[in-house]
């Protein structure tokens, strides 16, 4: 029995190993000249970076940590909740230690009260951020507070808040704990290993994939066909929203449906590097937010992952949408929005911009659930149709962009495929 995986990402290779440890025939087709998918690390100067997921948030009991551990992967602390300890005002001078104690304290207060699982299934994260807010004082540290948490939530969900459903935050439980964390290598020593043995064909994009009630054939954009009795499909959800596989026959209604409701966005990185470490003299990895910058507004200091002096800028959904078209024009745009900030900003001796949204093969970030869109959607998402299985990060009802809901999904879909043949 072979079956074919579209997509080297997480979840395909995640599949792939799977069945292979059973001793099924796997090949494992992708349209990129990398695997991987939105995992990758590039080379930045003499710096390998992760341009797409970076962290494993909440390592206890993951399956990514665990995994590691198989591979023998080292793991590092990040730490992601001391961002507001830099943050940058309109007139270049930073909040004083106790005006930054302030606003972090109002941010944990919202957090401990924020309670999606009381929203309606219409109300957004704008909805509950204005809920706390609205009665309180409006003085420069809360609005400063809130404009950091919704600075955080867009970016982090690739989204505008409006556009953010609150069940967004329900549907997502989190099973793990222990803080973030970053793989030694990145996510790619990650990809390398699961990758191991496992049948490749890269550069070759998928145009069809016919199936019958015996078999499922895959055509190339080229022309050129590969026949399995199974297929597991992980392109990213903003590829099955640009029709850019047909399939024969079409899907059922209910994962139409699913594929046109739930939300999938937009997220970006500009890395530079520099010379010298010139933003702050703090020695702990540190963030920035600017918040009188609507673009380039999320930074963090990744100099102690770099091993050399490197900001990463996080451009998610609103900005996102506004960054020029090309990588060296969204490096001189995010040198640009520095010099607004600081009097004095050096060359940057290296620099990488991702394009994730022009990529025809990844079309932007990952999912979320929007206002209105029950999370068991999802659910219908990860249901075979005849032969053919979707899995991928916007099939993991529970753990949606993450990377490793990714790679349960995999594992899912996997497992799927044996019990139809068993069947």
């Amino acid at each position: 029995m072979k079956t074919i995986i579209v997509g080297a990402g997480i979840a395909g290779l995640s599949a792939a190993r799977h069945l292979k440890a059973r001793g099924l025939e796997v090949l494992v087709v992708e349209a990129s000249p990398f695997i991987g998918g939105r995992v990758r690390s590039a080379a930045v100067g003499d710096s390998l970076v992760g341009i797409g997921a970076t962290w494993i948030h909440h390592p206890n009991g993951n399956p990514i940590a665990m995994l590691c551990d198989e591979f023998g992967l080292d793991r590092a602390k990040f730490d992601l909740s001391n961002l507001s300890a830099f943050q940058q005002l309109h007139d270049k001078t930073r909040l004083d230690e106790a005006s930054s104690t302030l606003v972090r304290t109002i941010e944990d207060d919202f957090w401990e009260h924020f309670n999606p699982e009381g929203a309606q299934l219409g109300e957004s994260a704008a909805d509950l951020i204005s809920c706390y807010f609205d009665a309180l004082p409006h003085d420069i540290a809360h609005l400063r507070a809130r404009a950091l948490i919704l600075n955080a939530l867009e970016t982090e969900l690739c989204a505008p808040a409006e556009l953010i459903g609150a069940s967004n935050f329900v549907a997502q439980t989190q099973p793990y704990d222990g803080g973030d964390e970053i793989i030694a290598g990145g996510y790619s020593a990650l990809v390398d290993c699961i990758a191991t043995g496992v049948a490749l064909r890269l550069s070759w994009p998928v145009a069809r994939m016919s199936q019958t009630s015996s078999c499922v054939e895959v055509i190339g954009i080229d022309g050129t066909v590969e026949t399995a009795a199974y297929v597991i499909v992980t392109v990213p959800l903003g590829v099955l929203k640009a029709n850019t596989i047909r399939f024969e026959p079409t899907p059922p209604e209910s994962i139409g449906f699913a594929i046109d409701k739930i939300g999938f966005g937009v997220f970006e990185k500009v890395v530079l590097q520099f010379k010298e470490r010139w933003w702050t003299t703090q020695s702990t990895p540190n963030g920035m937010h600017f918040l009188s910058d609507t673009t380039f507004r999320y930074w963090l200091d990744i100099s102690h992952l770099a091993r050399c002096p490197t900001l990463v800028a996080h451009v998610a959904g609103p900005p996102a949408e506004n960054l020029s078209s090309t990588p060296d024009m969204r490096v001189s745009d995010a040198l640009t929005a520095l010099h607004a900030h600081f009097d004095v900003v050096p060359p940057s001796t290296a620099a990488f911009a991702t394009t994730w949204q022009a990529d025809p093969w990844t079309r932007g970030g990952y999912s979320r659930l929007p206002p209105g869109v029950d999370g068991r959607l999802i659910d219908d998402l990860a249901q075979p149709f005849g032969r053919v299985v979707l899995a991928g990060e916007h099939t993991s009802r529970w753990r949606y962009g993450y990377v490793d809901g990714a790679m349960e999904s995999g594992v899912r879909a996997a497992k799927q495929i044996i019990g139809l043949a068993a069947g």
